[in-house]
């Protein structure tokens, strides 16, 4: 009876596999994700998000078309593809918590950028947050200073602070570094450190809509 049991056992495993990759190949789950979606930008950063089409499921994660995240009529940023990892476990809890977040082609607003930021308000535990790690590539931020183009940057969101390693370039010189923004009582950049062409710049102090530093 033991050796059937294993053998029971193995076979039940076998056909779990099995299904998990059926499952993986077929675009399921994509009605809670265009119903969810919405749901948690509006939640999290009080904003309406629209997007055009989904495909993937949980198992091999989301892709998001031509995303746009507006607040009263007016557009914040605009996303041409984006790539989500969801976790299976909140999904069946009827909840959206994006493990990896990849952006690709997007483009944004800086100072309508740092008033959404300034409004943020997170709550509960680091754990309830809706996002994980977010991966930004071939993007643009536009703002009163010109437009800075986005190679890859990497963040890492927390209840209070937003840590970021940057590969970023301004007017074709390019910029890497690491930085630490505060986001508890509006917005401070705690360190901001880059290597630029040949020298290396140092930044901090509280960021206003004018990009000012105090």
């Amino acid at each position: 009876m033991k050796v059937k049991g294993k053998y029971i056992l193995v076979g039940v495993a076998i056909i779990a596999i099995v299904l998990v990759l059926i499952v993986a190949i077929f675009d399921v789950g994509t009605g809670i994700v265009e119903e969810m979606a919405p749901k948690a930008a509006k939640d999290a950063l009080g904003v309406d998000l629209t997007l055009e089409a989904v495909s993937g499921n949980p198992i091999k994660g989301y892709t998001l078309k031509n995303l746009a995240l507006s607040k009263e009529d007016e557009e914040i940023f605009s996303i041409k593809q984006l790539e989500a990892k969801p976790s299976l476990l909140a999904l069946i809890g009827g909840k959206l918590y994006l493990k990896s977040v990849v952006l690709d082609g997007a483009l944004f607003d800086f100072d309508k950028i740092v008033e959404l930021a300034k409004s943020f308000e997170p709550k509960g535990t680091e754990e309830e947050l809706p996002l994980g790690a977010i991966n930004i590539k071939s993007s643009e931020i536009k703002g009163p200073f010109g437009t800075i183009d986005l190679r890859n940057i990497e963040i890492k969101p927390e209840m209070s602070a937003i840590k970021a390693t940057l590969d970023a370039s301004y007017n074709d010189v390019l910029a890497k570094g690491n930085a630490t923004i505060l986001i508890k009582d509006g917005i401070k950049i705690e360190n901001l450190s880059l290597q630029i062409a040949d020298g290396e710049i140092f930044f901090s102090g509280i960021v206003t809509p004018e990009l000012d530093l105090e």
